[in-house]
């Protein structure tokens, strides 16, 4: 069936690992030369790039030149060490402070910016003196993300003889350095070039590297190739692969474009409708929670969703220990997590589970700040602690636990949970002897009822849409099209002059055509785009 209108980028470490290491070798040697300089700034790039050149050349033919600036920070000078010395490879360390202060003596003014860009050059004029020394090639540490956002220094950090990252997005980068054994202290912290004090790559651009990744990786490409002559992106539609009855699409998977980030934003504005039609969407808030209460039977959420209350809010508010009128102060720190903590009980998400998920997101777990861990390991576990302590308290703020326990023992004994509306998810391994198998199908029969119970609700009201509004105008000659289903959000495209009418009139139907315990609320909005939306 088409339509119109997670993600991590595939990367298969070994064979990236071979082809890199090969092309190091091959593109050195065809020059008569055998050896590379490199500069060490304490970042995955540049140590990913040395280890890589050492295990292609041997750790003898790399030269790794460490320039700390007088603001640099002494971990970035300790990390590039610490891959010296794991890396047996050659080293140099000079100082560009007396040059660069003697330069700018004399331009006081300057900004930061300025100073950043004549940094980054003055080290590259030292490695290629010292290419030029050692008989050897100066070897890149650019990845492709950075490069195609233009996001480095012209005759910098991106001048070089060879770059064997230039074809490598960013998350391919922390998939490789992981692989080949950057420490994991560098190949965890925030990208940064330490061109001045608290300096962040992500700070800079606006938003993460995996979201411009994911992206670009997933949806830029895909539109590229999909797009039509009549300018329309025509996708797939498998209406029955998700177990709750959910809809799922690919080529490209536009259910998964993210919606909130400025990146986001800015990819929705392309999509928009013809002159003289617009956008419509209306959006179940909050239903699978909605779902939650009325199955659970939870006073503390039916109160909630009666008082009209923000349960992202409530949430944010009991895990910070904050006042509700605060809780949201910052979205990084706390709506983020606040949510993702929300849907996480639904889905019945271990700690383990949700700290990857805010991992993922960008969190920085602003708990565990100031303290040491030995290895990875030991951070994810402190983190999935933290986690796993949210989920609890919520889950017992919630008074949901007896309910869960339920679904849990009808799984085990009958081998098959159901929703609201009868739809049975048949789990046999619920009652398994096998630890791993018996967890993640209790997680499903946790998760069943709410997500597929939803679903019935958005279902029972969209056939109740399509009856009472959408043939009606469609059989007056108006022009009224569905274009996507998302989860719980219909998107309409129409003629302009219906947007007034179109807007009370399919909110009331969504909203009143299931009677709920606790109020449903559809959000409705109209646009020219589909960030309008």
């Amino acid at each position: 069936m088409q339509s119109v209108i997670d993600i991590q980028i595939p990367t298969n470490v070994t064979l990236l690992r071979k082809i890199l290491v090969s092309f190091i070798r091959n593109e050195v040697e065809k020059v008569g030369v055998h050896r590379v300089v490199v500069g060490l700034s304490g970042g995955v790039d540049s140590s990913l790039s040395a280890m890589l050149a050492a295990e292609a050349l041997g750790p003898r033919q790399v030269l790794g030149i460490m320039m700390p600036y007088v603001s640099s920070s002494p971990e970035s000078l300790a990390h590039a060490e610490t891959v010296v010395r794991k890396s047996s490879i050659e080293s140099l360390t000079l100082e560009i402070t007396p040059q660069i202060d003697a330069y700018f003596a004399r331009f006081p003014d300057a900004d930061q910016k300025r100073r950043g860009n004549k940094m980054a050059r003055e080290r590259m004029t030292i490695l290629y003196d010292h290419s030029a020394r050692w008989n050897a090639l100066v070897l890149g540490t650019s990845n492709k993300t950075e490069l195609l956002l233009g996001y480095g220094t012209l005759y910098g950090d991106m001048a070089s003889a060879i770059n064997p990252l230039g074809d490598l997005y960013k998350t391919q980068v922390w998939a490789l350095a992981e692989a080949v054994g950057v420490p994991d202290v560098i190949v965890q912290k925030k990208p940064s070039a330490d061109l001045w004090v608290g300096q962040t790559d992500e700070g800079e651009l606006g938003f993460t590297y995996r979201e411009v990744d994911k992206l670009k990786g997933t949806f830029v490409d895909a539109v590229q190739e999909k797009l039509g002559a009549d300018n329309r992106l025509r996708f797939r539609i498998m209406p029955t692969r998700v177990i709750s009855g959910r809809p799922a699409a690919k080529d490209p998977n536009v259910l998964a474009l993210p919606k909130h980030t400025k990146l986001a934003k800015r990819f929705r504005a392309g999509i928009r409708a013809p002159e003289g039609r617009l956008l419509g969407s209306w959006d179940f808030n909050q239903i699978e929670l909605r779902v939650l209460a009325g199955d659970s039977g939870s006073t503390f959420l039916k109160h909630a969703f009666e008082g009209g209350l923000d349960l992202h809010v409530l949430t944010g508010s009991e895990i910070f220990g904050l006042p509700p009128d605060r809780a949201f102060h910052d979205d990084s720190l706390h709506r983020l997590p606040s949510k993702t903590t929300n849907f996480s009980i639904i889905m019945g998400t271990t700690g383990y589970g949700l700290s990857d998920q805010l991992r993922g997101l960008g969190y920085t777990f602003p708990q565990l700040q100031g303290q040491s861990f030995p290895d990875i390991k030991s951070l994810y576990r402190a983190q999935a602690e933290v986690c796993q302590s949210w989920v609890d308290r919520i889950i017992d703020k919630w008074e949901i636990k007896p309910y869960i326990d339920k679904q849990h023992w009808h799984a085990r004994t009958y081998g098959w949970v159901a929703d609201f509306w009868g739809r049975r998810r048949y789990l046999p391994l619920a009652a398994s002897s096998d630890k791993k198998l018996r967890q993640e199908a209790l997680r499903q029969a946790q998760a069943f009822g709410p997500q597929a119970g939803a679903r019935g609700i958005y279902k029972q009201g969209v056939a109740a849409w399509w009856t009472q509004c959408y043939r009606p105008l469609h059989k007056m000659g108006h022009y009224i099209e569905p274009l996507l289903d998302i989860h719980d959000d219909l998107l309409l495209e129409f003629q302009e002059d219906l947007g007034p009418v179109l807007l009370p009139w399919v909110t009331h139907i969504l909203q009143t055509t299931v009677a709920w315990p606790v109020p449903l609320v559809v959000n409705g909005k109209v646009g020219q785009s589909w960030v309008d939306v």
